[in-house]
């Protein structure tokens, strides 16, 4: 990832097998050279344009002018311009005579009659697991057996007491909230299995506080730990012995107004002792561990062993960058790693040793390990850098299971000496999660594009992988499609994957529609993963690229620095480069490529239409930044800074505002149709965004091509009910479908 990995395959096709029966009927039937009509706004139809003032901001010189300023502020103004954008926008969907039938179509894909088990945690005997249940809206939260059915044919388990006893509903958010707006931000379970700490927000806000359950009856036992979890630092909590570490958001009158979303600390409430009520109402459970020197935008994560350890992992706002401090288990806190060490992941061995992901002078990553409560500067190497990036590490007897990136796709290994031996490394496969059970086996979930989440256990006594009944099963069918990779030449001369998923068999044309999606931020890898959706883009004629731009993790932290501040463009250029290699390569054609992106991605697609409007069709960004000078007033903008810059440095400035979508917009530009949505109760992109650059684009384009705007009651997408992610995504889809002719 860091240096540029050069032999990625150039066509790699996955085929799997499923036992499902493919769809009859060829997809691309339905498409025609000649698009079909598309919905256009009527004139009546069409929202008034927002008014515009004379506001402007001088940076290191620049007149900077900002006509919408006044649509951050909520009241009577921006909420009659969020009412006719949603008045416009009902008008042109309840036109589209494709609407029902894609409704429709969606909602079979969302709830395909199947379950799905995520985010497992080892404790005791158990796994604890969300499952995603037909019909529910939101999550549920189970306990499992882990002497599973995949075990039956080991004949050399240890007889130890187990427990058993079958699959247990431990927390049901629906049925603590009917209306499916509360969600279960994150949870951990105590080492024995006995509780269960389960952080609870409402509509998407994920301000979350943590309830404590019995494992066992699913029974609250009265503990609430209020402000743990938020929509800025997140949160986290870690079992001791006798209690439970947990960061901290500041309570009323701690700090200033205006702190309230910064200044995370760690604090440790024991268990079974009284406690009474501050003046204001608020608990006095909380004493103090350990934050007062960490950054105002600190983002700490916290885990616990068995034998007492503690482990605060603090990173800088967004930046990638950790401190790590543990504890002793008589109380005492020292620093383990400072940012200086660039120690991106650290670990609490059974064994008494620290396990530290070190990227210094390592952009891949290589595995150090130190004693408990001596500093990283002591550190022996056990695994030096590969020719793959070192996503993530499970220390073992010996050695570690480690999880390797390989430019999108995972791979497993186990290193036991100085010997690689393979766990999973054949396909073109993800690595969701992977959790080390109580002894040295591994279970590890994956996705594909065409294969759904699929959970095994690998068998150190045996060997080899086994399947667990914890995978999903889908009627949902990719037998048909094959996957292939490209390499994209983007305008400096670096090579950019792109992965295409098509028809098998099918030759380019260019009258074919495209969906064309990318992330490229924070460090984050675009990996393969299995999205129901896109086969309703594939089963109407068309075919999905996902571009693997710079920004990201696939090639390490040198890939992610080359796409970072001042180097953001290259993003932007990755991008470009893969839509053009779709064009030139006669996949598709301007007139037929849409594009797709959320978030960091949302801004991918406000700087790619502002850039290069010729280029597309259709444009769906969601939850996205678009005033790139503003945002760092919002408080999760002030944690993004660490990746995109401050407008208090001149460098930084000029490379936002070259960028900054609402600032590109030009009149009397062409614009493509565009459809921008986002979250009322959005915590880290503030909808403000959304607002503005829509304003901007309707004062602007002189192309007729709808822009439409939709703000949801919902958050960034965490805890969406499926309800509202149905209405939302046959939204989507429709606009698609109707631009690109499907």
């Amino acid at each position: 990832m860091r240096c540029l990995l050069l032999a990625i395959p150039i066509s790699v096709v996955a085929c799997v097998p499923q036992h499902i029966a493919p769809k009859t009927g060829h997809p691309r039937a339905q498409s025609s050279s000649t698009p079909r009509p598309v919905v256009s706004p009527r004139a009546s139809d069409a929202p008034p344009f927002a008014r515009k003032d004379a506001t402007h901001d001088l940076f290191f010189g620049t007149d900077v002018s900002d006509p919408y300023r006044y649509l951050e502020t909520q009241g009577p103004e921006s909420e009659q311009f969020i009412a006719a954008q949603t008045k416009a926008t009902d008008a042109w969907f309840s036109r589209s005579a494709s609407f029902a039938n894609v409704k429709a179509t969606i909602t079979t894909l969302l709830t395909d009659e199947q379950a799905a088990y995520l985010e497992f945690q080892a404790a005791g005997s158990r796994w604890f697991a969300k499952k995603i249940v037909p019909g529910k809206r939101q999550p549920v939260l189970v306990s499992v057996p882990q002497t599973d059915a995949s075990l039956t044919f080991v004949n050399n388990i240890k007889n130890v007491d187990r427990d058993s006893s079958p699959e247990r509903l431990v927390v049901d958010p629906n049925a603590i909230d009917p209306s499916g707006e509360t969600t279960i931000d994150f949870f951990v379970a105590s080492h024995s299995g006995a509780k269960v700490a389960v952080s609870l927000s409402k509509k998407g806000t994920e301000s979350g506080d943590v309830h404590i359950f019995d494992a066992i009856t699913g029974a609250e036992t009265g503990n609430v730990i209020r402000g743990v979890n938020g929509g800025t630092a997140g949160g986290s909590v870690a079992w001791l012995k006798n209690g439970l570490l947990y960061t901290r958001y500041p309570k009323p009158g701690e700090r200033p107004k205006g702190d309230e979303d910064f200044f995370q600390q760690v604090y440790y409430r024991e268990f079974g002792r009284e406690f009474g009520r501050e003046p204001n109402g608020a608990d006095n459970a909380d004493v103090y561990e350990i934050g007062k020197e960490f950054p105002r935008i600190a983002e700490t994560e916290l885990a616990t062993n068995k034998i007492g350890w503690a482990l605060a992992s603090v990173q800088r706002g967004d930046s990638g960058e950790y401190e790590h401090f543990v504890r002793s288990p008589d109380g005492k806190w020292s620093k383990a790693a400072s940012y200086e060490d660039h120690v991106s992941k650290a670990k609490l061995g059974a064994d008494g040793y620290l396990y530290l992901l070190s990227l210094h002078k390592s952009p891949r990553g290589k595995l150090l390990r130190v004693r408990l409560g001596e500093p990283a500067s002591h550190a022996s190497q056990m695994i030096g850098e590969q020719n793959v990036t070192l996503d993530d590490f499970f220390p073992v007897p010996g050695g570690a299971y480690v999880v390797e990136g390989t430019g999108g796709p995972s791979r497993v290994r186990l290193f036991i000496g100085k010997r690689f031996s393979p766990i999973m490394t054949d396909g073109v496969f993800s690595v969701r999660e992977a959790v080390l059970t109580e002894g040295r086996d591994l279970l590890i979930r994956t996705e594909s594009f065409v294969t759904p989440s699929r959970v095994v256990r690998y068998h150190t006594s045996l060997g080899r992988n086994a399947d667990t009944p914890y995978s999903s099963h889908t009627s949902i069918n990719f037998r048909d499609v094959e996957v292939t990779r490209h390499i994209c030449s983007s305008r400096d001369g670096t090579s950019v994957p792109l992965t295409l998923l098509s028809h098998r068999g099918d030759t380019p044309r260019k009258d074919t529609p495209a969906l064309l999606t990318g992330y490229g931020g924070f460090g984050v890898t675009l990996a393969p993963k299995f999205q129901p959706l896109y086969r309703f883009f594939l089963d109407r004629g068309g075919i999905v690229a996902i571009a693997n731009l710079r920004g990201g993790n696939e090639f390490g932290e040198t890939w992610h620095e080359a796409g970072r501040l001042t180097q953001k463009q290259n993003v932007f250029d990755d991008f470009e480069a893969c839509a053009r290699f779709l064009i030139k390569s006669g996949y598709t054609s301007a007139n037929k490529l849409g594009i797709w992106g959320r978030s960091n991605g949302g801004l991918l697609m406000g700087a790619a239409v502002t850039q290069h409007p010729e280029l597309y069709r259709a444009v769906v960004a969601q939850v996205g930044i678009y005033d790139s000078l503003r945002n760092e007033l919002t408080p999760n903008g002030r944690f993004n800074t660490v990746e995109y810059g401050t407008v208090a440095n001149e460098a930084d400035f000029k490379a936002l505002y070259r960028y900054s979508p609402y600032h590109q917009v030009k009149d009397g530009n062409a614009y493509p149709a565009i459809f921008l949505t986002s979250g009322a109760n959005d915590p880290r992109v503030a909808p403000f965004h959304t607002l503005k650059f829509a304003a901007r684009l309707q004062s602007a384009s002189s192309s007729g091509e709808p822009i439409l705007m939709r703000i949801h009651n919902t958050g960034h997408g965490m805890g969406t009910p499926l309800n509202q992610r149905i209405n939302e995504m046959a939204e989507v889809y429709t606009f698609l479908a109707e631009m690109l002719g499907m």
